[in-house]
């Protein structure tokens, strides 16, 4: 790879903040560097129809010496971190944890409040259908009481009621889906919210890790 090429590479992308893509591109010139030297060393041991004894001395101390130049550099290259680098990648990672801890707060506090709204939901639907039930039994019982000339009207009014308390029932678990249903969009919005935030954070951070390492 050109070393034009190997300088404008853009790095992969890593979850580790730091200077990985300046690393990258030293290691990617020492490589090609590495490449060269040693070429142009096989060249002159091999190519070289006079061989005498000062001659092997000669490639071998550049030998040597490409060694040590190539050695040089990639410990440059894989040196540790600046300070700043090393500060602001201390910061990077706390302020990041704590976004993290923040959204799975959020995140919790939401599943609870959908969890509460659910519980309660199911106990007024159980209470209304329990109703509905005790209304219409009582009204079948009146009926069953009822004298034999009586007993046309009583079953008409027991029907009615039954309708009416089916109908109040419908209604209340209605009402209670609903409102389990606009706790659920409001904690899907309140994580969604705090995951837009996490982000932000770690971009930030990123950002601030990449700045420091530019120094």
């Amino acid at each position: 790879m050109p070393v034009g090429l190997c300088l404008n590479a853009e790095p992969q992308q890593t979850d580790d903040l730091g200077s990985a893509a300046l690393i990258q591109k030293k290691l990617c010139v020492i490589g090609i560097v590495t490449r060269y030297v040693v070429g142009r060393i096989t060249k002159l041991l091999f190519d070289d129809t006079m061989f005498t004894q000062r001659t092997f001395m000669n490639k071998l101390l550049a030998t040597l010496i490409a060694t040590l130049v190539t050695g040089a550099a990639f410990a440059q290259a894989s040196a540790p971190a600046t300070p700043a680098v090393v500060k602001a990648e201390a910061k990077a990672e706390k302020a990041v944890a704590a976004a993290v801890k923040s959204e799975a707060k959020v995140d919790a506090k939401a599943d609870a409040k959908v969890e509460k709204a659910e519980v309660k939901a199911a106990e007024e639907k159980t209470k209304a259908m329990t109703k509905s039930a005790d209304t219409k039994a009582k009204a079948k019982a009146d009926v069953v009481k009822a004298d034999p000339e009586d007993k046309a009207m009583a079953t008409a009014k027991a029907e009615k009621a039954g309708a009416n308390a089916d109908a109040k029932s419908d209604k209340t678990a209605i009402k209670a889906d609903a409102k389990v249903e606009t706790v659920k969009t409001n904690a899907a919005a309140d994580k969604g919210v705090a995951k837009v935030e996490t982000t932000a954070v770690k971009a930030e951070a990123k950002a601030d890790v990449k700045a420091a390492g530019s120094k």
